[in-house]
């Protein structure tokens, strides 16, 4: 009988690759960093990476915390950024991100949040557009992201049943529509003090009320 025998060859680049590396270019990704010609040198100057942080482990740097190799939190204040984020870009196993103050213009492509988030604070940011909460990981258990610049209509269908705080205060949004039946039992809602789209001198707060589509049709 005769056998046949197949040999499979990896380029010795491939079969030397760091699975942590796809990890970091997530984060150059999510900075920024990638358009720049030294992204190690970016990050420094923005303070993502402190003096004494391995650029080669990311676990290292000052805003990220790991646990056995892979990144669980992102914690970020008042970074000086040049390149806005990609905010499709948080490393798949991401449970906890807490950025403030970092002039992010961006989108919340909430589809793309990692699905294992548990916690996701993104305030005084400036991240722009609509806001669709249809598609946020299932097993979410706070979302705030209060003084950022959204706008349109905040729907309060389809939430996951392990909200429990959802903060949308101080952005533009003009409505805020729902159904009494999905929201989830005991959540906080903060979500009524809106500013106009259109500043023009002094600012007024608008506040909005919750409408429930469900008490509409009775």
């Amino acid at each position: 009988m005769l056998t046949s025998y197949f040999l499979l060859w990896i380029p010795p680049r491939l079969s030397t690759i760091d699975p942590m590396s796809y990890q970091r270019l997530s984060l150059l990704h999510l900075t920024g960093a990638t358009v720049t010609a030294n992204a190690e040198s970016y990050l420094r100057e923005c303070q993502i990476i402190g003096p004494n942080d391995d650029y080669e482990n990311e676990c290292t740097w000052r805003a990220i915390t790991c646990t056995e190799g892979k990144l669980q939190e992102i914690v970020a204040d008042g970074y000086t950024i040049i390149y806005p984020w990609n905010l499709q870009w948080f490393p798949k196993s991401t449970q906890r991100i807490d950025v403030q103050s970092i002039s992010i213009k961006d989108t919340l492509p909430t589809r793309a949040l990692p699905a294992c988030l548990v916690d996701c604070s993104i305030t005084r940011c400036a991240l722009i557009g609509t806001l669709s909460l249809q598609t946020l990981p299932m097993n979410i258990v706070r979302l705030e992201l209060r003084q950022n610049c959204f706008e349109g209509t905040v729907c309060l269908v389809g939430l996951p049943r392990t909200l429990a705080y959802l903060g949308l205060n101080m952005n533009a949004f003009v409505r805020i529509v729902g159904l009494k039946q999905e929201i989830p039992p005991g959540i906080l809602l903060e979500v009524a003090q809106q500013f106009p789209k259109k500043v023009v001198g002094p600012c007024t707060m608008r506040l909005l009320k919750v409408e429930y589509l469900d008490d509409a049709l009775r």
